[in-house]
């Protein structure tokens, strides 16, 4: 009696990837929608360079009092870097709020 081994491992490793991907098939598309929704995360470099409408130096200024202007949403820190989410800082800027234009707290860095 010969037992084909190779094939009986083959069709249960073939079975059970089917129906793995079966189960998680909504983990697969969630990876696929948010890479395809462009929600980046981006340095203040490379946001700048993609999006040339502000400079480095005028979004470093705004993102100097992000809590202030409400650009902390927008903010992912996980390190000393500050890392952009881009989609919401795009959002931001399609909809800034009232105080957005002042890069300057008066009331959190009072003149001397």
């Amino acid at each position: 009696m010969n037992i084909d081994l190779h094939g009986i491992l083959k069709s249960a490793i073939k079975d059970a990837l089917t129906e793995w991907t079966k189960e998680n098939s909504n983990l697969l598309e969630g990876v696929h929608s948010k890479e395809e929704s462009g929600s980046n995360i981006l340095t203040v470099k490379q946001f700048c360079e993609k999006h040339p409408f502000i400079s480095e130096g005028g979004m470093r200024a705004k993102l100097n009092v992000r809590e202030w202007n409400g650009m902390d949403k927008c903010i992912a820190q996980g390190t000393r870097r500050v890392l952009i989410k881009e989609k919401e800082m795009l959002d931001w800027f399609a909809n800034p709020p009232p105080n957005a234009h002042w890069t300057y707290n008066e009331n959190k860095y009072p003149r001397k």
